[in-house]
């Protein structure tokens, strides 16, 4: 414990007349005071936030063919699950489609057979010279031919049906889902008024901005190799919510956003609270609390023999000649 000064704690007691030590028979009283002497202890510094709660992505979800909507399967605001239907899109049009290459596909597959008997045929009546090299090259080629166009049919089949399947939507991750302005019957798909149809959050894990001054940073932070990696910056982050109780679990540094604002001229973190019970939702208040910076040595006083007055925190401090001298604290 080093000395850093002795205090007058007692002092703003006996302005206010609760000094100990007077007389009884009503002599002038010898004025004591309580003398504590300062130490050195490592102090958090504990900075307080106000943000709000933010989801950690939301997933866009947009129709890939332009159809007229068939049916909604959720209810707004609700979670939904990975894998859960959410929209049907007509199929007929894209199921025409599909018929048409299914056919188109048989019909190069008969003439891939064709090709394959003529030049199979032509082989041994090229050994005997019973054709010529030219006929042969010819079945050749158009045996080659055909088997590319079996290949291209196949592949036309294969792009309908991930069409036809495209009609029917499901959701691509856990997570909350918006309202949705598009109705039964309306035109949907890209090039539309309905290009994006809804949006779900993910509420696994939220986030909070944490908007740290940069003259505050530049204090805090210390040596650090690279602004962008802070890391270890903030510590034993708590999130309190708007009726004042603290969140049960404990907050993580996730990232730095890429740029200063240059509005406020503050650095943004941002931390992430898991939400295993959903008890969290994006956009409701949140007043976050954490250590920042290292933990260093700080002078310590009892709060009783600190002043305060306008604002600014005092106290009065004995020098080695016995004198007491008035010093402002932060």
């Amino acid at each position: 414990m080093d000395k850093i000064g002795t205090l007058l704690c007692a002092l703003a007691a006996l302005l206010a007349g609760g000094c100990r030590g007077r007389h009884a028979t009503g002599a002038q009283p010898s004025l004591r005071v309580e003398v504590i002497e300062a130490a050195t202890d490592t102090v958090p510094n504990r900075m307080s936030f106000v943000s709000s709660v933010e989801s950690n992505f939301d997933a866009l979800i947009e129709p890939r063919v332009n159809g007229y909507l068939v049916n909604k399967y959720f209810s707004s605001g609700m979670p939904v699950r990975k894998g859960q239907l959410l929209f049907t899109i007509d199929p007929n049009l894209l199921s025409t489609t599909l018929l048409s290459a299914e056919a188109s596909l048989e019909s190069a597959r008969a003439q891939e057979v064709s090709a394959r008997n003529n030049y199979e045929r032509a082989v041994p009546l090229a050994r005997i010279d019973a054709i010529s090299q030219t006929q042969l090259d010819q079945y050749t080629a158009e045996y080659v031919a055909a088997q590319a166009a079996v290949r291209s049919a196949e592949q036309q089949v294969r792009n309908a049906r991930l069409q036809v399947g495209y009609t029917r939507i499901y959701a691509p991750i856990d997570g909350i889902i918006a309202s949705s302005s598009a109705h039964t019957g309306d035109y949907v798909g890209v090039g539309t008024q309905f290009s994006v149809l809804t949006t779900i959050s993910n509420i696994d894990t939220l986030t909070v901005d944490v908007a740290i001054p940069m003259a505050q940073y530049l204090r805090s932070a210390g040596p650090r190799t690279s602004i962008f990696d802070n890391a270890g910056l903030l510590t034993d982050i708590r999130l309190m919510l708007a009726d004042g109780t603290e969140y049960p679990y404990e907050g993580l540094y996730d990232y730095t956003r890429k740029d200063v604002s240059s509005t406020t001229g503050t650095l943004v973190l941002v931390v992430m609270f898991p939400n295993p019970d959903r008890s969290l939702k994006p956009g409701q208040f949140a007043r976050v609390e954490a250590s920042v910076g290292p933990v260093r040595p700080r002078v310590v006083v009892p709060q009783a023999c600190v002043s305060q007055a306008q604002g600014v925190n005092s106290v009065w401090v004995v020098r080695p000649d016995s004198t007491a001298m008035y010093r402002r604290v932060i």
